[in-house]
């Protein structure tokens, strides 16, 4: 497959994907986002979740919903990695389209997560519901276990923790990429993560993610997450040629006839 140049890829990230990590360049904290005279939050709390929307808006109008759907996201999520609770709060700022996102962070985004600021954004509306496990998963896991090394680790960790992309399960999905000649190494998608489309990274790093955490569970992950995708070899005593050949048998015996993804 051609590589794409970044700065496409950048705006593939903003603009395709629906999600992000903008810990090292965003500028836009939970203070400056309360504080925009653009908008007229409404706030509520539960469980060490700040829910901030908009007066009257389709997200406060479904408010309860949302709240349901973030608390099962937190309580799975810390099921994943075998913790009992994330002790901090988490400023959770709802939107009611890509366009108010931009207004508030500067940034047309389905949604964003801020692991050091420990906010997440996200739009809800009628149409595009971005309140899934992917944003808190970066949240909680970023700052419980650290930065990892690659993101092929953090995202296929936050992709997997919805296990699904696009709305199709993610080893079916890689059997449609597969199929279509477009599936990546892992060497590649370990070292030239952001030089290709979100449309392959995520779901496929997501799937491997999966296969790992499946077959040899959570510690040796969290000691890849730890050491980074260069010590495979070490934390799961096998070739990494042999790993990937495994998870590509798993994904062989998938089936993806009824998959239509665009690429």
């Amino acid at each position: 497959m051609k590589k794409l140049k970044p700065f496409i890829i950048i705006l593939l990230a903003f603009f395709i994907s629906s999600c992000a990590v903008y810990d090292f360049f965003f500028l836009t904290t939970p203070s400056d986002a309360l504080n925009n005279k653009n908008f007229n939050w409404t706030s509520d709390t539960l469980n060490n979740i700040i829910y901030n929307y908009e007066f009257n808006s389709y997200a406060a109008k479904n408010i309860e919903i949302i709240k349901g759907i973030t608390n099962n996201n937190k309580a799975h999520i810390l099921n994943l990695i075998n913790e009992q609770d994330y002790p901090e709060t988490i400023h959770f700022f709802i939107v009611e389209s890509r366009e108010r996102m931009y207004e508030l962070i500067k940034h047309k985004i389905n949604a964003g997560a801020y692991p050091r600021f420990n906010a997440v954004y996200s739009v809800y509306s009628e149409k595009l519901k971005a309140v899934g496990d992917h944003e808190f998963h970066h949240i909680i896991v970023h700052n419980m276990w650290g930065m990892p090394s690659d993101n092929l680790l953090s995202e296929g960790f936050a992709v997997y923790s919805d296990d699904k992309w696009h709305g199709y399960e993610l080893h079916p999905l890689c059997n449609y990429l597969f199929t279509k000649g477009k599936l990546l190494s892992l060497k590649e998608l370990s070292d030239n993560f952001s030089e290709y489309s979100p449309l392959l990274t995520y779901p496929q790093s997501g799937s491997f993610i999966k296969y790992l955490y499946v077959k040899y569970g959570y510690e040796k992950l969290k000691l890849l997450w730890e050491n980074g995708f260069k010590d495979i070899e070490n934390i799961y005593d096998s070739s990494s040629d042999k790993i990937e050949y495994e998870w590509l048998e798993v994904i062989k015996n998938e089936n993806s006839n009824d998959i239509k993804y665009e690429l």
